[in-house]
């Protein structure tokens, strides 16, 4: 694992060289071995530095793990996100239909996720075991995300190009289709390109189909 290609060169810059080892080795063998069966010994030998080492920059193996998952969440959902797609999303705003916000949304996050599997496979082997992630998802929700995404929502709500349903079920419905997506091609799928690509727009039709007003006002 490299962060360096992960983090923004501002963030990666507050760190040692030190705690740099130290989190790449972690993200390398935990993602390999899970976190109860990697030990800060096997970590600490593959950054070649002494164990002692880590605990002076992490008190406890869990502490760097919880570390390592705030990572993950800095990087790949809020602050990030907006930086680092901003041009995509927000320039010529009021021009960008909301078929072309989510195609942009979703091959941006798969690709994050496709160039950073290690992390990734971190973070959802271990959010369901430890509940001081969950937390750290909550918190980094409504600290950096709610209010950014409440106006895109509503911006295609006011065009009417999606369903007046509340924002948070929108983001829900996103978000279980995307994550569903990643965990399965990603994780547990072993697919070719082509048919990657099949399934990522697969999910991106299933995603505006379910949320375009015109097709919940036929059913009416």
């Amino acid at each position: 694992m490299n962060l360096k290609n992960v983090m923004p060169q501002k963030e990666y810059k507050k760190y040692s060289e030190t705690q740099i080892k130290i989190l790449e080795s972690a993200i390398d063998i935990i993602s390999v071995k899970g976190y109860a069966g990697s030990s800060t010994s096997a970590i600490a030998k593959k950054a070649k530095i002494a164990e002692g080492t880590i605990f002076r920059y992490y008190k406890t193996k869990k502490e760097l793990l919880l570390s390592i998952s705030e990572l993950f969440l800095k990087q790949n959902i809020p602050s990030y996100v907006f930086h680092h797609f901003k041009e995509a999303l927000f320039t010529h705003q009021e021009d960008m239909s909301f078929e072309t916000f989510i195609t942009k949304a979703v091959y941006n996050r798969y690709q994050f996720g496709k160039d950073n599997l290690p992390l990734l496979k971190i973070f959802f082997q271990e959010l369901l075991i430890h509940t001081e992630i969950k937390k750290q998802i909550i918190h980094t929700f409504k600290l950096d995300m709610i209010e950014p995404i409440n106006q895109i929502f509503q911006q295609f709500k006011d065009r009417k190009e999606i369903i007046n349903i509340p924002n948070t079920m929108i983001l829900r419905f996103i978000i279980s289709s995307v994550v569903g997506l990643i965990i399965s091609n990603l994780i547990f799928g072993n697919i070719d390109e082509e048919q990657e690509y099949i399934e990522i727009d697969k999910t991106i039709n299933f995603i505006i189909k379910g949320l375009k007003r015109k097709n919940i006002e036929r059913t009416k």
